[in-house]
């Protein structure tokens, strides 16, 4: 009897440590060319994460800068982390909070992060920013070699 209950205790320890999520990996400055940038941090809270996005479109071309006609885009918002292995962020902005993907409506900021290692995979939906910007694209993490 005391090695089935030895085995049990072991079961739920694992299982519990399991569920519980890990997101330290997705902790850090990623860069996706020099006109995006997003930022993730641990929250104020427990099972929280800051995410933090800037991404602009014709930055790097003199004479938009000339003209004046560069245009921007960004969000922070807080997200609750969900138990479990978590491999992808996905929210709608909300002002400064994160809400399920599917909400707000067809004009809302939607975004998907699927993070590997030192590169973070980004989709979003084209309402994010300004005309052209957008925060799609394969990000790096700052400090890492490829």
């Amino acid at each position: 009897m005391p090695l089935l209950a030895a085995c049990i205790v072991m079961v739920i320890f694992f299982a519990h440590t399991a569920a519980r999520a890990d997101v330290s990996a997705w902790i850090g400055e990623w860069h996706s060319g020099n006109e995006k940038t997003i930022g993730i941090s641990a929250g104020s809270r427990a099972k929280e994460l800051l995410i933090e996005g800037a991404a602009t479109f014709g930055a790097e071309d003199s004479d938009r800068i000339a003209l004046g006609s560069i245009h921007a885009g960004s969000f922070s918002v807080v997200w609750s982390v969900p138990e479990g292995n978590v491999r992808v962020i996905a929210f709608t902005v909300d002002d400064e909070r994160a809400i399920e993907f599917e909400g707000g409506d067809k004009f809302s900021c939607r975004l998907r992060m699927e993070q590997s290692g030192d590169h973070l995979n980004v989709s979003d939906n084209g309402q994010c920013g300004g005309l052209n910007v957008t925060f799609t694209g394969i990000y790096r993490r700052s400090g890492s070699r490829d």
